[in-house]
C-alpha cells in the first residue's frame, strides 16, 4: 500500500512538473511552431514572391557551372564570388554568393543565374521583408540574442516536456487509441497526438538548440557517442598567387567522380591560403549537397584532400546534416509537409493542454 501510495505521489509531483513547464513555455512554443508552418515552405514562398529567381526551363541543357562562374565575374567583376550552388531542381536557379567592399562595410549578395541561358535573373544581398520578419520571430522572437536563448530553453524544455509525458501517459497507454477515437477523451487525444509527434519533436527540438547552442552542443554528441573529432580542413600551399580558374578544378572532380554530381563549389578568398572546395553528391546520400568534399590548391590545383562524411562518425554526420534536418529539406517538398504537420500537432498539444489544465483548475475550485 505504501508503495503505491508513493507511486501516486510520484505521478502527481511529475505531473505539476509537466503541467509548470508547459505553462513556461507555452507562449514561445505557439509563435515557434506558427512561425515554423511557414519556414517549412520558406524555398517556395521565396519563389511566388520574387519569381525573377525561378529558372526558366526552356527546353535546353543545363549549363556547367564553370559558364555560370565566368558570367558572373564578366558581369561583376567587383564582387568577390564566395560560394556557387547548383540547382536543386528543374525549376531552381544557380545561386551564388558574393560580397563587395564599400568603404567599412562589405555587404553581401545573391547572385541568382538561369541555369538554361546564363540570365542573371536577381541580386538581392537581403531575403524579402515578410520572410525575414517571420525569421526573427522564429530565431529570437525579435530580441536579438535574449530571444535566442529563450528559443533554445523553450526547445529544451519541449525535450523535458515529452520525455515526462511518455512517463505520465505509459500506465494508461493501452486503450489510448481507443478512448481517443470511440470515447473522444482530451486527455486521450493528447496524448495518442503527443506520441505520434514524439520523434519528430525530438528532432526538431534538438536541432533547433543545436542553432542556438552548437559550440556546446556539437561537442557532447562528439563526447556521447566517442566519435573521432573532425579533420582539420587542408590549406593550399602558398596564399593566393595566380589562381587557377574555376572550370579546371570543376573538370578535374569531374573526371575524378564521374559517377557523382557537382552541388557546390566555394572558391578562395584574397589574400588567404583557403583552397578551392567541391561538394560532390552520390544519388543515395541522404545529404541533399552530398557527403563528399574535395580540396584543391588555389595556384597548382593539385588535389590537398577529401572529406567523406558518410564514411565518418555519427556525430561527424550530425555536424554536416543537423541544419538540413531542422528546415526540412532533407527531405525537399515532402519534408515541409511534414514538417508543417508536425508544427500543427505542436500547435494542438498546447491547445489541447491548456483546456485540459484550465478544466483541472475548474474542478478544483
Amino acid at each position: 500500500m505504501n508503495i503505491i501510495f508513493s507511486s501516486l505521489k510520484q505521478r502527481q509531483c511529475w505531473r505539476k512538473v509537466h503541467l509548470y513547464l508547459a505553462l513556461l513555455a507555452s507562449a514561445p512554443l505557439l509563435l515557434i511552431a506558427i512561425t515554423g508552418i511557414v519556414l517549412a515552405f520558406d524555398m517556395y514562398i521565396r519563389a511566388l514572391v520574387n519569381p525573377q529567381t525561378v529558372a526558366n526551363p526552356l527546353q535546353l541543357p543545363v549549363l556547367p557551372m564553370e559558364n555560370i562562374v565566368a558570367t558572373a565575374q564578366n558581369q561583376f567583376p567587383e564582387l568577390t564570388l564566395h560560394m556557387i550552388v547548383a540547382p536543386k531542381s528543374s525549376w531552381h536557379a544557380y545561386l551564388i554568393y558574393a560580397s563587395k567592399q564599400v568603404g567599412k562595410k562589405r555587404p553581401f549578395y545573391r547572385l541568382y543565374i538561369n541555369p538554361y541561358d546564363a540570365n542573371i535573373t536577381a541580386i538581392q544581398n537581403k531575403p524579402t521583408l515578410p520572410l525575414t520578419f517571420i525569421k526573427r520571430i522564429h530565431r529570437n522572437l525579435l530580441l536579438d540574442q535574449t530571444g535566442r536563448y529563450i528559443v533554445a530553453t523553450s526547445s529544451i524544455i519541449l525535450m523535458l516536456l515529452s520525455l515526462v509525458g511518455i512517463y505520465l501517459w505509459w500506465p494508461m497507454r493501452r486503450r489510448t487509441i481507443s478512448r481517443a477515437i470511440k470515447k473522444k477523451q482530451r486527455i486521450s487525444i493528447h496524448n495518442l497526438v503527443g506520441i505520434a509527434a514524439l520523434p519528430m519533436l525530438l528532432m526538431l527540438a534538438f536541432t533547433g538548440i543545436t542553432v542556438t547552442f552548437k559550440s556546446v552542443v556539437m561537442p557532447f554528441v562528439f563526447i556521447i557517442t566517442q566519435s573521432a573529432p573532425l579533420p582539420a580542413k587542408p590549406t593550399s600551399l602558398d596564399k593566393v598567387k595566380t589562381p587557377v580558374l574555376a572550370s579546371q578544378v570543376l573538370t578535374q572532380a569531374r573526371a575524378e567522380y564521374p559517377n557523382m554530381k557537382v552541388t557546390s563549389l566555394g572558391l578562395p578568398k584574397p589574400n588567404t591560403a583557403k583552397p578551392y572546395s567541391v561538394r560532390l553528391r552520390h544519388k543515395n546520400d541522404v545529404h541533399p549537397m552530398g557527403w563528399l568534399t574535395v580540396f584543391y590548391d588555389v595556384n597548382t590545383g593539385e588535389k590537398l584532400a577529401h572529406h567523406n562524411t558518410a564514411e565518418q562518425s555519427i556525430a561527424a554526420q550530425y555536424n554536416q546534416l543537423w541544419y538540413p534536418l531542422h528546415t526540412g529539406e532533407v527531405l525537399g517538398f515532402i519534408g515541409a509537409i511534414l514538417w508543417s504537420i508536425v508544427c500543427i500537432l505542436l500547435i494542438y498539444l498546447i491547445y489541447s493542454g491548456i483546456l485540459l489544465w484550465n478544466k483541472r483548475r475548474t474542478k478544483i475550485a
